[in-house]
């Protein structure tokens, strides 16, 4: 049975190329503005892998996205995996709280400023707005090992992307 799971995760990782950084790479320790007023780094899930879903507050997708992603929180916590969410619009800070409503998180959701966002997301000092949501699967060491953007093709498979993608790295030591 795990061998045919390692199968089917490594068949279906073969799609997930990323569409605009480098990987694999050091993450950078960024730390996500949360609605209570502190923030959480990246660094405090060393040992877990962890999920960053990049979202913008004015796109339907990544509140569709963000939803699915507290089913891939609780089906996937017990195992190590940390999911976390930044939205990173400059309308986010204020309306996080209305945005975040209908999604209901479950994991920590929060802001990040664009220089934040294009260090955590490799893009660069400048450069064009890149499409959300953003995907960055960090492995227990804190590396980056796949990073999907919205205009991958990936995304028209979301949640078995994303399982085949953590299972994936849960396999890593």
């Amino acid at each position: 049975m795990l061998l045919r799971l390692f199968s089917v995760s490594c068949l279906a990782l073969v799609s997930l190329t990323p569409t605009f950084a480098k990987t694999p790479r050091q993450m950078a320790d960024v730390k996500i503005n949360l609605q209570r007023g502190d923030f959480k780094k990246i660094s405090q899930y060393r040992g877990k892998v962890v999920l960053l879903g990049i979202f913008s507050t004015d796109c339907e997708s990544c509140q569709q996205a963000a939803t699915i992603l507290n089913k891939i929180q609780t089906e996937f916590a017990a195992k190590g995996v940390q999911v976390l969410g930044a939205a990173v619009n400059k309308a986010a800070p204020k309306d996080i709280v209305a945005w975040s409503k209908p999604v209901k998180p479950i994991y920590p959701l929060g802001t990040m400023d664009e220089a934040t966002t294009r260090l955590a997301a490799d893009l660069g000092d400048k450069g064009e707005k890149p499409y959300v949501p953003i995907l960055i699967f960090i492995d227990r060491k804190g590396d980056v090992q796949i990073q999907l953007a919205g205009d991958s093709p990936a995304f028209e498979q979301f949640g078995t992307t994303i399982r085949a993608a953590l299972n994936n790295l849960l396999l890593r030591k």
